[in-house]
């Protein structure tokens, strides 16, 4: 499941191996590591193998700390074991080392929607619907979701893609969740 594009944070100067006591990897060794765990996570991962698949991943994290693919995989197998506090924080890291990519804002808003954290769940699903425009119909119908339970509302009217977001933004009025729209709140940038 690939959720984020690669990004190799490995500087010039070679990091100390995983293994205590061993000599300092090469660049070269160091990225041959983190693709040798990321498989073996991916691959973990396929035969639902979650908790085996966060420590591969969480191995190669020690290795690359930045590396947004396998921080949205640790995060994305965390979820499926409905450790959405593990999977919030990395999807926090993503964002904040790739902010401009909307799969990061939308894994956040999913975290925050199960911990039940609704009103920052929605503003992670405008900033992903602002960044990512050309599947905004399936982030807004789960922004609809979010904002049905906000609002104490069994569902919301579907509609069309325009008047979905007039929808939303009417329930949270309606239901006087003002600051949940406040600029303050719900910044998109």
């Amino acid at each position: 499941m690939d959720l984020m594009p690669a990004r190799h944070t490995l500087s010039s100067a070679s990091l100390p191996s995983i293994t205590e006591f061993s000599e300092p990897l090469s660049e070269a060794d160091e990225i041959e590591s983190v693709l040798h765990l990321q498989r073996l996570g991916d691959n973990a991962f396929k035969r639902k193998n979650f908790h085996q698949a966060i420590s591969f991943f969480t191995d190669a994290l020690e290795i690359d700390e930045e590396n947004a693919q396998l921080l949205s995989r640790r995060a994305v197998a965390n979820f499926h074991l409905h450790n959405y506090k593990q999977a919030q924080r990395d999807a926090e890291l993503i964002v904040k080392y790739n902010p401009h990519v909307a799969k990061g804002h939308q894994l956040l808003a999913m975290c925050l929607q199960r911990l039940n954290k609704l009103k920052q769940a929605v503003s992670s699903y405008l900033r992903a619907i602002r960044l990512d425009e050309g599947n905004a119909s399936k982030l807004i119908g789960r922004l609809r979701g979010v904002v049905a339970v906000l609002c104490n509302r069994e569902s919301l009217p579907s509609a069309h893609l325009p008047s979905q977001l007039l929808v939303i933004g009417k329930a949270l009025a309606d239901a006087g969740h003002f600051n949940a729209c406040s600029l303050n709140n719900l910044s998109t940038s």
